[in-house]
């Protein structure tokens, strides 16, 4: 027991050594810095420190006002913050959210290490190289540079090693409590990130279910069964606690994430990536196996058929963990994308749209049997009843095993110089940033507690799949450390499975001026909201129409505050017609009679490789000035993506003179879950045809209000049996003056 003791305070020694040698300052200084500065890592660190200091239970509310979200569909790193929450009130905790998080991080990778060593000791992997080999496994596990990433919710190997704790002690016929243990690991990072919940337990489930099936021992089953209570007990969790949204059935990611051959075998964190210098490709295919790994592989592989380097016993240690690497290559699978018609059939299979994330139990399970391997070899080449020459062939053995260690050690060396030895930045969560923000907004000649929300502009919807609009850096900024000094919530929402009505009414806010605002319903009227604006940025028709009805409460270098009453924007914005007709307009009213946007009807079209031409129309004889081509197309939760709108101008001869080419998904305008495709183009003075068409379907989409208008035009559209609405130059929903 004493030996097991010290082992693992080794194990938990050199793991701090390594981390001060490339983390440094951050180790012993937590707090002063952050992993990543922007971006995801931003938005991680946002929602952690506001429920810490505000939330409640395990409802998210600083975002997506009023209706909030479950903070197990987040990254927000659920079951820290919970805990965090109820110590809020502790000054310590307040002041270092940031570096109890980090240290908190520090510790997991020791206690992974700590989980490896264990059950490489189970394995009867000798002392020595049980401590080198779960170092080895840790240090270049795929979850590292998610440090660096910004990812941290998912930097937790301990999730996955004390999976091989737990399998590995009920080979060796132990008692309960290991398997109790990584059940209840299992819980906390299941919460804690949804994705280690189900890549973790739903690879112990096939490893118990794979031994099953082999050995036919009900210990496996109880492995298998522990795992899947704990998946069922947070998935119930995460459903009582789930915000009701149309989130979308089928999401980006599975297929365009999936993991790949270079992601496996040479990505940017390899060796063979580094030293190559390796451009930068997505991070989500990114599971590096290792070359050392991949060269026991191979070995074993010959070994099989020429019956070379390794005898039986050897291979048949590999093969002793063969339920560990079946199921991590049925992980795989998955991962890979090769099931892409669970895309279709099961929908919510896409949910875990990084797909590529399922690739790293093969990593885990891949590095374990090759730690088992080359310690079965090296004590069956130490052993002293063989001849002279026999030793010699063996000697060379040891001597390639070691230049494989040795390979892999480098491995972790480089990996852990260029993915976590890097620039650490100052951490702007902490009282000391905080508190000189707080002294800006001292000079606000309002109270903080009479708004009730805050709006960033230029908007910030993000990520569904539906919606795409740039995040600019000061605007994410602000808005959140504003959040975080004042306690207000943001009506804009940066969720990773938005709705799409709660995402439309979020960037319908900011929408043309003459489109009606129906989020206002859902708002207190009495309580103005705050306008956080990015400065120096385009601002939209409608962004610039919200600025123009607020009042200017702080200017900064980077940032400006307003204060918007919410009556000042019940009512659209005025507007005069004139009795000029559109140069093409047509309604659909004759078509498609299921839910049109305006009038009696709408156009269905199919999901196609090819574009849909709407419009072929000779001009010659348009007057040749500015045009704007605008169309509706209704944005639903099936599956993701949106059109892209295409205009083309020929000549005489048929040659292409101009083209515009339009993300529908990029509109700002927004009505009722349909989005408004505005492109403004030129006539050119050769131009005797015209082409407009819808391009990347990739599902079926429901189109209306198609109008083509000069500029210089002012045009109304009012129809019968449809009260207090109005068309004006194609914006719908306009209350009748």
């Amino acid at each position: 027991m004493k030996s097991k003791w010290l082992e693992s305070f080794i194990v938990l020694g050199v793991t701090y050594v390594i981390l001060a040698i490339f983390i440094g300052e951050g180790l012993w200084r937590p707090n002063a810095f952050v992993y990543a500065f922007g971006g995801d890592a931003a938005i991680i660190y946002y929602n952690m420190i506001f429920h810490s200091w505000y939330g409640q239970g395990l409802q998210l509310h600083n975002m997506n006002y009023p209706l909030g979200e479950s903070i197990l569909m987040t990254d927000a790193q659920a079951s820290i913050s919970f805990i965090l929450s109820k110590f809020r009130k502790a000054s310590f905790v307040q002041n270092n959210i940031v570096g109890i998080v980090h240290s908190f991080h520090y510790l997991c990778l020791g206690l992974a290490a700590i989980f490896a060593q264990r059950a490489l000791r189970k394995k009867e992997v000798t002392v020595l190289l049980s401590i080198i080999g779960a170092l080895l496994i840790v240090f270049l596990s795929p979850q590292i540079f998610r440090l660096r990433a910004g990812h941290f919710g998912l930097a937790y190997p301990v999730v996955f090693t004390a999976g091989l704790y737990a399998w590995a002690s009920v080979q060796k016929k132990a008692k309960i409590y290991p398997v109790l243990l990584f059940g209840a690991v299992l819980l906390f990072f299941g919460v804690n990130n949804i994705y280690l919940l189900i890549l973790a337990g739903g690879w112990v489930i096939l490893i118990g279910i794979v031994e099953w099936y082999k050995t036919k021992s009900r210990s496996f089953l109880l492995l298998s069964a522990t795992s899947f209570i704990v998946v069922a007990m947070v998935y119930g969790l995460m459903k009582g606690t789930e915000v009701e949204m149309d989130r979308l059935d089928i999401q980006w990611g599975y297929y365009f994430n999936r993991s790949t051959f270079e992601g496996l075998t040479y990505p940017f964190t390899s060796l063979i990536g580094t030293l190559g210098a390796k451009a930068k490709t997505n991070i989500e295919p990114v599971c590096n196996l290792g070359l050392a790994n991949l060269i026991c592989l191979l070995l074993v592989v010959f070994s099989v058929f020429r019956k070379r380097f390794f005898n039986r016993s050897s291979q048949f240690s590999f093969r002793a963990n063969a339920a560990l690497l079946w199921s991590a290559f049925l992980m795989w699978i998955y991962a890979s994308g090769s099931l892409k018609f669970l895309a279709e059939a099961i929908p919510a299979a896409t949910m875990f749209k990084a797909s590529g994330r399922f690739a790293w139990p093969l990593y885990y399970a891949l590095s374990f049997a090759s730690i088992v391997l080359i310690s079965d070899f090296l004590k069956k080449g130490s052993k002293k009843n063989i001849n002279k020459s026999k030793g010699k062939r063996n000697w060379s053995k040891t001597g390639l095993i070691g230049l494989l260690i040795l390979l892999w050690a480098g491995e972790c060396f480089v990996y852990l110089k260029h993915q976590v030895k890097f620039k650490q930045y100052e951490n702007h969560y902490g009282p000391i940033k905080l508190e000189s923000l707080k002294k800006e907004l001292d000079s606000i000649p309002h109270a903080l507690d009479d708004f009730q929300a805050i709006y960033s502009l230029p908007v910030m919807v993000a990520w569904n799949d539906k919606f795409r609009y740039p995040s600019p850096w000061n605007t994410e900024y602000y808005s959140t450390r504003i959040s975080m000094v004042t306690a207000l919530p943001m009506l804009n929402a940066k969720l990773s499975r938005l709705g799409v009505t709660q995402a439309s009414a979020a960037t319908q806010l900011a929408s043309h001026p003459w489109i009606k605002k129906e989020m206002l319903h859902e708002l207190d009227l009495s309580k103005p909201i705050m306008l956080v604006l990015g400065k120096d940025h385009e601002l939209t028709e409608g962004e610039q129409w919200l600025i123009d009805h607020a009042e200017q409460i702080l200017s900064a270098k980077a940032y400006a505050l307003y204060k918007l009453d919410l009556k000042s924007i019940l009512k659209p914005s005025d507007y005069s017609c004139n009795t000029t007709e559109a140069s093409f307009y047509r309604d659909f009213d004759a078509l498609h009679k299921e839910d049109p946007l305006f009038g009696q009807g709408c156009l269905f079209i199919e999901k196609s490789k090819e574009k849909h031409v709407l419009l072929q129309q000779e001009v010659s004889s348009w007057p040749k000035e500015n045009y704007e081509y605008s169309v509706w197309v209704h944005t639903d939760h099936k599956k993701y993506g949106m059109p892209w709108m295409e205009i083309l101008q020929f000549d005489n001869n048929g040659n292409q003179l101009d083209r515009a080419y339009f993300d529908i998904a990029s509109s700002k305008d927004v009505l009722k879950n349909w989005r408004r495709a505005g492109v403004e183009m030129q006539l050119s003075s050769k131009a005797s045809r015209i082409e407009v068409a819808l391009d990347r379907l990739n599902q079926d989409f429901k189109i209306d209000e198609f109008m083509i208008r000069a500029l210089r035009d002012t045009i109304c559209i009012k129809k019968e049996g449809i009260v207090n609405k109005i068309s004006i130059n194609n914006y719908i929903q306009i209350e009748d003056q």
